[in-house]
């Protein structure tokens, strides 16, 4: 093997340096050359030491964020989960409230129909003349049926006015007015049909 210096003659630039056919050729520097040589080596070794640990430090420093940010993520589904079911149990909780007051707003209409009823009924006697009087009144589908008897002709009329003036009564309307003869006389027997009014 021929070994060959290459940079005995290139001047300071090659700081001594020795290059073979496998590479540099530390014998044929100074003791001087060699400490550069070595000191510059170990530089370069040091600088990729540092390099690597660095890497390495930034690699398990994004590995930790990402450890960090994937718990804060599990984390937030978790709340999210036990939020949905927070709402699911508000959302149950709001159908029985509606239920509720549907069923209070039916008793509450149910309850101004029978009051209207009997404002309606106390009304019909207040305004029964003296010489009038029921066989039956029926009342269904806010409807009044009343049958009865009137001892004149004015008796009934008068009964029909205060009916048809009456804020209880709608749609007045006399079915029927005919006589009939019982055991004191002759009386008028008639049949009305009227609906509720829209009365509070």
């Amino acid at each position: 093997m021929i070994k060959v210096n290459l940079l005995q003659n290139r001047g300071p630039k090659a700081e001594g340096m020795g290059i073979a056919s496998e590479g540099v050729v530390i014998g044929s520097l100074n003791k001087a050359e060699q400490v550069t040589v070595i000191k510059k080596f170990f530089m370069l070794l040091l600088s990729t030491l540092i390099i690597i640990g660095y890497e390495w430090y930034n690699v398990d420093l994004q590995t930790q964020l990402a450890n960090q940010a994937n718990q804060e993520m599990q984390k937030m589904e978790r709340e999210l989960k036990a939020k949905k079911e927070e709402m699911k149990q508000y959302a149950d909780v709001e159908q029985e409230s509606k239920i509720l007051e549907e069923k209070i707003s039916i008793l509450k209409a149910l309850s101004k129909v029978r009051l209207r009823e009997v404002k309606t009924l106390d009304y019909l006697q207040s305004i029964t003349p003296d010489s009038v009087w029921y066989k039956s009144v029926d009342y269904k589908s806010k409807t009044f049926k009343i049958d009865g008897y009137a001892i004149t002709d004015d008796a009934l009329s008068a009964l029909i006015k205060e009916l048809e003036s009456s804020i209880y009564f709608t749609d007045v309307i006399l079915m029927k007015a005919s006589e009939e003869k019982q055991k004191n006389g002759t009386v008028k027997a008639f049949e009305v049909q009227a609906k509720i009014g829209d009365v509070g």
